[in-house]
């Protein structure tokens, strides 16, 4: 019995003397747990403690430590897309226009306490980001009419940009500074996704201009017919003047030709009669044969044309 025992206080010793190491180390460990923390790539963490911020506040992406009684927490710092349902507005000419921007934005690491403090979600300040914007674009639908908006080559601004862009680069600086002073969000970019008519006016619209686009044609058609028929008519009158005046010339050419062929003819008769009426006749010939008529078919009483010849004088 009294060995027993012995054997029972030892064990009960030898327990006490490795409990008390084990419990320190286990506490070391869970401290060490607790002050330890890993901060993703494209990630920031905010210590906190008793619910307000301690110890280093805003730490960047790496390892770090904090006191065991602060909490720590992740933020995604990368760049996000927000892409707003399209919604309809009147210009300033009182017409309708639809619009769908979309916002590029991210967590700002000095806004990142001011994130938690204000909407602490990145749902809701994506919600207070939209009405923002909304609220930029309606002063600007006010402002503007519907041909600044549709027409590509508007008025630019003083940087040259096209009017769309300029419009989306003033919404996007009036919101930067009341997007991080509220919200400590980095507003980056604003673009203008999609920019018309409403879906019904947009197909009216489209007939409207297909019958505008069938009128310009047909009278450009109609204006070029009737170039065509002035310039034929024009070219036949020219043509007619032209074969009027050749044919007042030929007349002419051929009355001083016969007028200088009787001349010559009448000369010659003076020289000798009865030369030139051979040279006649001769010349009556050549033409029947230039002409591929037969003298002969004509019998033997046909008379050669042409004047005959005299009987020659003693």
């Amino acid at each position: 019995m009294s060995a027993a025992r012995v054997l029972a206080d030892g064990f009960a010793r030898r327990r006490r003397r490795w409990l008390i190491p084990a419990t320190a180390i286990c506490v070391v460990v869970a401290i060490g747990w607790r002050s330890c923390f890993v901060v993703e790539e494209g990630c920031l963490a905010v210590v906190q403690g008793a619910g307000r911020g301690s110890g280093p506040g805003v730490v960047p992406a790496g390892f770090s430590v904090k006191w065991p009684w602060q909490s720590v927490r992740h933020l995604d710092q990368r760049v996000r897309l927000l892409q707003l349902k399209p919604r309809e507005r009147l210009t300033a000419d009182h017409e309708p226009l639809v619009l769908q921007p979309c916002v590029c934005w991210r967590l700002s690491s000095e806004g990142a306490e001011q994130f938690l403090q204000s909407v602490g979600d990145v749902r809701l300040a994506e919600s207070q980001l939209a009405d923002l914007v909304w609220r930029e674009l309606d002063r600007e639908w006010a402002a503007r009419r519907l041909v600044d908006w549709l027409h590509p080559a508007g008025d630019r601004d003083s940087s040259g940009d096209p009017p769309l862009l300029a419009i989306a680069a003033r919404v996007a600086r009036g919101c930067q500074a009341e997007a991080f002073a509220r919200f400590g969000l980095d507003l980056l970019d604003v673009q203008l996704q999609r920019v018309g008519r409403p879906e019904g006016m947009t197909c009216d619209l489209l007939r409207l201009m297909q019958a505008d686009r069938q009128r310009q044609i047909d009278r450009r058609r109609l204006e070029i017919e009737q170039q065509q028929a002035g310039l034929i008519a024009d070219a036949r009158r020219r043509a007619d003047r032209i074969l009027a005046e050749a044919d007042v010339r030929a007349e002419r050419v051929l009355a001083e030709g016969r007028d200088e062929a009787i001349r010559l003819e009448n000369e010659a008769r003076a020289l000798s009669s009865d030369l030139t009426d051979y040279l006649l006749l001769l010349r009556d010939y050549r033409k029947l044969i230039a002409s591929g008529s037969d003298v002969e078919s004509k019998g033997p009483a046909s008379q050669p044309v042409g004047p005959s010849p005299r009987p020659a004088t003693p």
